[in-house]
C-alpha cells in the first residue's frame, strides 16, 4: 500500500510514532565505505544534526490539530516522495526508498516532511487587504498566509536573495528577487504581494533582468494604475504597449 492508497480517515496521531521510530533508528553508517576518516565523521555529525533537526520539526507537528490530508500531502509533494507510508497485514510503517546513500538520507527527509507538514497543518491567517510595511513583515504575512515562496528548501534550490526595498502604490505592492541558475549568472526578477491572499505572483518574465532595470519596473508597477489585458484578461502595466503577462498589444481598461 502506498500513500497515493491510503485514506486520510485511516491515519491518526499514533502515525507520529512511527515517525519517532523511523528517525531514532540507527544510521547504519559504516566505515567501511569511506576509507577516509575525516569524510567517515562529516557525515556522523552531519546525521547527529537531521536527527536533532526532525525531533524537533516532530514536536512542532504533535503539538498541532492532527490533518491526515496535510500529511500524505506532505509525503507526496517534498523529497521526491521517497518517504511513504506503507501498510502490511494492516500495519503500516515508514519506508524510505534511497536517492544516494540511506544513512545520510533518512533523518533529513523525515525532517523535511514533517516541516511541510507543520506548514500546511498550521491555521492560516490571510492579510485581508492589509499592507506590509516592510519585506520581514510581507514574509510574515505570507508564512501566516500558508505560502512556502520563502520556504529555506525552496530559496536554496533556486539560489534566491530577496532584496531590501519594497514597492508599494495604486498597481500593488512589488518587490525583487534574484535567482542564480545553472549557468552561474544571477538576475533579477520582479514579484507582486496579493495583500488580500497573502500569495505572490510573478511580475514579467521570470529571471531574466538586471537588478536596476528589475527595481524601476518593480518602482513603475506599483505606481499604475490597474488595468485589465484585452487579451489575456490578466492584470498588469503598460509598458513599452505589451502586457507583462501575454505579451499583447493592446489594453482595454476596466
Amino acid at each position: 500500500m502506498t500513500t497515493t492508497q491510503i485514506n486520510p480517515s485511516e491515519l491518526t496521531s499514533s502515525v507520529w510514532a512511527l515517525f519517532d521510530k523511523f528517525i531514532s533508528q540507527r544510521s547504519g553508517l559504516k566505515y567501511d565505505n569511506y576509507g577516509d576518516v575525516k569524510a567517515f565523521r562529516m557525515d556522523q555529525r552531519t546525521i547527529t544534526r537531521d536527527g536533532s533537526r526532525a525531533k524537533k520539526a516532530l514536536g512542532v507537528a504533535q503539538a498541532l490539530p492532527f490533518d491526515g490530508a496535510a500529511l500524505l500531502e506532505a509525503l507526496q509533494s517534498v523529497f521526491a516522495g521517497r518517504l511513504s507510508l506503507e501498510g502490511d497485514g494492516g500495519e503500516m510503517y515508514l519506508d524510505y526508498c534511497t536517492g544516494q546513500y540511506f544513512p545520510t538520507e533518512y533523518r533529513l527527509a523525515a525532517a523535511v516532511v514533517l516541516e511541510r507538514y507543520a506548514e500546511d497543518a498550521r491555521k492560516k491567517t490571510t492579510p485581508g487587504g492589509k499592507i506590509p510595511r516592510n519585506i520581514s513583515e510581507l514574509k510574515d504575512m505570507a508564512y501566516s498566509a500558508g505560502s512556502h515562496f520563502f520556504d529555506r528548501e525552496s530559496m536554496k534550490f533556486f539560489r534566491s536573495r530577496v532584496e531590501p526595498s519594497l514597492y508599494i502604490g495604486s498597481g500593488g505592492v512589488f518587490f525583487v528577487t534574484s535567482e542564480q541558475g545553472p549557468s552561474g549568472v544571477r538576475r533579477w526578477t520582479v514579484r507582486k504581494f496579493d495583500t488580500i491572499k497573502g500569495s505572490i505572483n510573478t511580475f514579467g518574465e521570470f529571471n531574466e533582468m538586471t537588478r536596476a532595470t528589475a527595481m524601476t519596473t518593480a518602482r513603475l508597477a506599483s505606481q499604475a494604475p490597474k488595468r485589465l489585458c484585452c487579451i489575456c484578461g490578466g492584470s498588469g502595466v503598460q509598458y513599452r504597449e505589451a502586457c507583462w503577462s501575454c505579451k499583447g498589444s493592446t489594453f482595454g481598461v476596466a
